[in-house]
């Protein structure tokens, strides 16, 4: 099985994204990077454009907000447009164990989402040349269709695809869509269509492949996240090692759940979010400035941890009376497909 992926001279490309505040032109994209995959699937992501209030629109402005209310609401996905080649009919697969790409939401507004997601046919203007509308949705089913998703968290889904075992399909090609909705009353609805391509082999399944049964994989989706999810320190000067408690800029990590459970927390590169940097700061070129003493820890239920983050930015005059973002991403290790919080770490340097 193969993957193919589109990535714009190395550039992050911008994912479906749209906010409650004011209506923007939406983008939707993937930004792949690689990983190694099986021999005989083919998955590939295609970028498209989608504009509000357009019958193709990936993003649907669902009702009116009160005037009071100007909450941001948005939502975020790289999972744009998939297409999976060479499945077998009889044969159900999950694309997180494929290619280790599950449906992955991220709530890039300020108030928690509550989230819907749902299978479709395409509608009109919605088909593809060579690709038939799906004949069944109950083809694809999601471990997880609902949840809610906080600020600056991801919700997670596996996809799975189940092929009957009908040599009638055999080289046959289909399309489907998924329809990720926000479910609160009272604000600007805000939401995300993902287009599914599946082609299936013109071969059938060897009796061995079709004795291997599927194992669906857990996705808890556990509550868990960074207290505060900003901070900002003032003052730091460069060239040398500091801790952020002495800035008055303390990140914790706040577990809600009943159990104990192993997380890790680490910098990622703000390129491989849709996290957008504030007005005043820049991305940090290397997000190992910023150090996390203790990456994987073992967090009580009803805690705060204290994370004790440490920062060393490069004495260099480039970097002298400037602000950067910073970030932190945890997850817990003993969930199947993970799912992901963010803090944002803002840094005013000395003169």
């Amino acid at each position: 099985m193969k993957v193919k992926g589109t990535e714009r001279n190395g550039e992050k490309q911008k994912e479906t994204e749209s906010y409650g505040k004011q209506p923007l032109l939406p983008v939707a994209s993937f930004a792949f990077r690689g990983f190694p995959l099986p021999p005989l699937l083919s998955i590939s992501f295609r970028r498209f454009f989608c504009f509000p209030m357009l019958s193709a629109a990936s993003i649907a402005f669902c009702s009116f907000w009160p005037a009071s209310v100007w909450a941001k609401r948005g939502l975020s996905t790289k999972f744009a447009e998939v297409e999976v080649k060479g499945l077998k009919i009889g044969r159900t697969y999950s694309l997180k164990d494929l290619v280790n790409f599950p449906l992955r939401i991220t709530n890039s507004g300020d108030v928690a989402t509550d989230i819907k997601v749902s299978v479709w046919p395409p509608g009109n203007g919605e088909g593809k040349q060579g690709y038939e509308p799906i004949p069944n949705i109950n083809w694809i089913h999601l471990s997880q269709s609902t949840f809610t998703i906080y600020p600056g968290m991801d919700g997670v889904t596996d996809v799975i695809i189940s092929i009957p075992n009908d040599p009638k399909l055999l080289g046959r090609r289909f399309i489907a869509y998924l329809w990720s909705e926000s479910q609160n009353k009272g604000f600007l609805g805000v939401g995300l269509k993902s287009r599914i391509l599946i082609s299936i082999s013109s071969q059938k399944p060897t009796e061995e492949e079709l004795k291997k049964k599927f194992v669906e994989k857990r996705v808890a989706n556990l509550n868990f996240s960074f207290a505060p999810m900003e901070i900002l320190a003032n003052n730091v000067p460069v060239g040398k090692k500091v801790k952020l408690k002495n800035f008055h800029a303390d990140l914790k990590l706040s577990n809600p759940n009943d159990l104990s459970y192993h997380f890790r927390v680490s910098p990622v590169g703000i390129w491989e979010t849709s996290i957008d940097a504030p007005g005043g700061f820049r991305p940090a070129p290397d997000p190992k400035w910023l150090i996390v003493p203790k990456e994987v820890f073992k967090a009580a239920g009803y805690t705060f941890t204290s994370l004790n983050l440490e920062l060393k930015i490069p004495d260099k005059p480039e970097y002298r009376g400037k602000g950067f973002l910073l970030l932190l991403r945890a997850e817990i290790l003993e969930q199947d497909i993970p799912a992901y919080a963010y803090a944002k770490v803002l840094v005013r340097t000395k003169k």
